[in-house]
């Protein structure tokens, strides 16, 4: 659960993209988007322009989605028949992936847990009776505390196993706190994707995220994206139905096979065990099997949501690209200084010799048990045995002597020696099992990811248009990141072409926005914002993006009225309420500036433009004492 730096701000994204490029004829070499380096990126080298024949066809017809089963009845229903198998899943990490606070079973130490941000800047941690509150403190230069801010925690994401992260609930949207519990350092520390100067409380936490941390999330009546209810989810933990499928149908089969046995005092089955709706991921085609795992796991990719489809989309039985048009970034490589991504097992799998040459065999459950994990003092021989499965007919003993295989595993143990633990580069304090599987990971273990950009295998049954619309949005997403007007421009072919055959698609429409502003081109971005919000009137990042821009232009009136409809309806967005802030003044509305200069400040104290315009604002209505205060204090404050 990353963020991205937009030029309006901080917007959530995806994980920490690396370097790539478009693999097509209208191919663009693409740099490190998020400032891996204290140096800016180099701009994109534009290899080549699309061609006349991807930038035409016949009009689109959009198929309407699959039908979607939601007869959900969540896993305290499926241990009614599964007892043995619900209390060892119970104990997997999947199943203890988020908790509330008062669910979650402690293993954090709240004793001297300051963490240091800057010389200025440090947080803290605490646990009562009264929950959980993280509390951040810009701290004087005499070491008195100058302003303070806490936070009650609400949910608790992560096992424990790596680490645990912190939720807290902003109204009907969830943030991210900045702190971090590490379990392997046996500290707190700055949160994954937290950079130094990017503290506080205010990351918004959006669906696609959870999606893969939580079972269900509770459904809202808000057509507003990434909204929560109370609680926010029905499900925390990842539940059975997130591999097995929605469960009511299989529920009333089982139910009504019961009924019809006693109905005929037959032991034979009345009904065909195959008819039975739930899904086996055991039992599937390879592809489809590797699918239920890889909506989660398989990071190191980008994918884009098709037209009409929402995270939840996703069914076990079905191929990803039933929802998601996904691009694969290289192979999971590991960097010359040993180090890996934190997620990213399965290209490292799917680069390996023993997934190749398994035509398909070879996965994700080949080594893991999903329904439990093995225990502390079984590890070693449970993972030996799964090697052994594929190894034992040609090979029963290892090719290294027993003497010098002892000295580097006195267990024995086949992955300590073929799977090392890396440590990760995008996650601090963590370690990914290498699971390249080399045969000597001493020998090449530099293995760099591929820069390609690479349409994913299993991605044929996606309509071409939809794979161009795919690949503009992408394109779009980068040129912003890297102030790009050039990339903006072939990004505006593919998308404009698009538009032009019939897609009425409120994201293209608010993306060809964000990519004619880059060309200096405001008039025709307003036209595709405006176009974008008529489509879908809740498409909050279209009216963000259409006011932040008449502001730029001096177009103060038109820009207060869209950031007021904004705020009315999304009070925890940090950049837009500064802007408004600041438009009032120009608009000569002191007073109302004043007051939600005072409202912001006690949700941002540590902005230091909130601080600023409260000054002035302070200053407009003859408040001198107190603007010099706040004056004082933002002085303080980094820009």
């Amino acid at each position: 659960m990353t963020a991205r730096i937009h030029r309006h701000g901080l917007k959530p994204g995806v994980c920490s993209l690396r370097v790539f490029c478009l693999s097509s004829v209208y191919a663009v070499a693409l740099f490190s988007l998020t400032g891996c380096k204290d140096s800016a990126p180099p701009p994109p080298v534009i290899q080549s322009m699309p061609p006349k024949s991807a930038t035409s066809g016949e009009p689109i017809v959009v198929a309407p989605p699959a039908a979607r089963h939601h007869d959900y009845v969540g896993s305290a229903a499926c241990a009614d028949c599964h007892s043995d198998i619900s209390r060892s899943y119970a104990l997997t990490t999947m199943a203890n992936s988020t908790a509330a606070v008062s669910d979650a079973h402690p293993i954090e130490t709240y004793e001297d847990s300051w963490v240091v941000m800057s010389r200025l800047f440090r947080a803290h941690a605490r646990h009562s009776n009264e929950g959980t509150v993280h509390t951040e403190q810009l701290m004087a230069r005499d070491g008195s505390v100058l302003c303070e801010h806490a936070e009650k925690i609400a949910y608790e994401v992560g096992s424990g196993k790596r680490g645990r992260s912190y939720l807290l609930e902003h109204g009907n949207q969830l943030m991210m706190s900045p702190l971090t519990w590490y379990s392997a350092a046996g500290r707190w520390d700055l949160s994954p994707g937290y950079a130094k100067n990017n503290l506080h409380f205010e990351r918004p936490v959006i669906h696609a995220c959870m999606q893969c941390h939580a079972g269900r999330i509770a459904p809202t009546e808000s057509p507003l994206a990434d909204r929560i209810a109370r609680p926010a989810f029905l499900e925390p933990g990842i539940g059975c139905e997130r591999c097995h499928g929605p469960a009511g149908r299989h529920v009333e089969f089982q139910r009504e096979r019961e009924l019809r046995k006693v109905d005929l005092q037959a032991n034979a089955d009345p009904l065909d065990e195959a008819a039975d709706p739930i899904v086996n991921p055991g039992k599937l085609a390879p592809h489809l099997r590797e699918s239920v795992c890889n909506e989660c796991h398989q990071l190191g990719v980008e994918r884009v949501q098709r037209f009409g489809f929402n995270v939840d989309d996703f069914r076990p039985g079905e191929h990803l690209s039933s929802v998601w048009v996904v691009f694969k970034k290289g192979d999971g490589g590991v960097g010359s200084d040993g180090s890996t991504e934190a997620v990213n097992q399965v290209g490292q799998m799917e680069s390996s010799r023993c997934f190749q040459k398994s035509e398909g065999r070879l996965g994700c459950v080949s080594c893991h048990d999903p329904h439990s994990l093995p225990q502390p003092e079984m590890r070693t021989t449970f993972y030996r045995d799964r090697c052994l499965n594929c190894h034992s007919s040609t090979m029963q003993t290892c090719s290294m002597e027993e003497s010098v295989r002892l000295q580097d595993s006195p267990e024995d143990s086949c992955i300590q020696c073929h799977m090392p633990a890396l440590p990760t580069a995008d996650v601090q304090h963590t370690s990914q099992t290498d699971h390249r599987v080399l045969r000597k990971p001493s020998i090449g273990q530099h293995t760099e990811a591929s820069d390609a950009l690479e349409l994913a295998a299993g991605m044929d049954s996606v309509p071409v248009w939809e794979v161009q619309r795919a690949r503009g949005l992408l394109m779009v997403r980068y040129a912003v990141d890297l102030n790009d007007p050039a990339l903006a421009t072939l990004a505006c072919e593919l998308l404009e072409n698009l538009s032009s055959r019939g897609l009425n698609d409120s994201l293209v429409e608010h993306s060809l926005g964000e990519a004619y502003l880059l060309q200096n081109r405001l008039e025709v971005a307003e036209q595709h914002w405006n176009k974008s919000l008529s489509l879908d009137p809740h498409n909050e990042k279209a009216l963000r993006s259409l006011a932040f821009a008449l502001h730029d232009a001096g177009r103060d009136a038109e820009a207060e009225r869209l950031m007021a409809q904004y705020l009315s309806q999304n009070q925890w967005d940090r950049n837009i309420q500064g802007r408004h802030i600041h438009v009032l003044g120009r608009l000569g509305r002191h007073e109302e500036a004043l007051k939600e200069a005072e409202i912001a400040v006690k949700k941002y104290p540590f902005d230091r433009l909130i601080r600023d315009w409260l000054a002035k604002a302070y200053n407009a209505t003859s408040r001198n004492e107190e603007a010099k205060i706040h004056r004082e204090i933002a002085d303080r404050l980094s820009p």
